[in-house]
């Protein structure tokens, strides 16, 4: 994380005097694309606000079934292609299509491209540990 967060300063993307809450632009995918070193999923967290947080994510790897207890999820598919178990449905999502999950539900997401990239946004904002595993 402290990684990720030295190539974010470094980039200008984010600023170390940037203040909770303050307004903000980006782009996703320059973003990741200043992240990527090889295969490993790359989370980089945009925004923090008294009641949400953002982050953008490039899934390399399945994500396994899982739900949150006390975090809504919003996910915005910027580019490639993924499956996602969302209940008891599977479907595929593509460039452009936004994913609610209502607290408690279980869910899993599976990229079918290299080139996946999702915007995440959790209310409240994320603690990092609200995640529940299922089997």
């Amino acid at each position: 994380m402290k990684q990720i967060i030295a190539a974010l300063l470094a980039t200008g993307f984010v600023s170390a005097q940037t203040p909770i809450g303050a307004p903000k632009v980006g782009n996703a995918i320059e973003t990741i694309q200043a992240q990527r070193t090889g295969e490993a999923t790359i989370s980089a967290p945009f925004s923090t606000g008294e009641h949400c947080s953002t982050s953008i994510l490039a899934p390399k790897s399945p994500i396994a079934l899982h739900f949150h207890e006390r975090h809504e999820e919003t996910l915005l598919i910027v580019s490639g292609m993924a499956e996602m178990k969302i209940g008891e449905d599977t479907v595929t999502v593509k460039p452009g299509d936004i994913v609610f999950l209502p607290k408690r539900t279980v869910h899993s997401f599976k990229p079918l491209s290299d080139d996946c990239v999702v915007v995440s946004t959790f209310s409240p904002k994320f603690d990092g540990v609200d995640r529940v595993w299922v089997e």
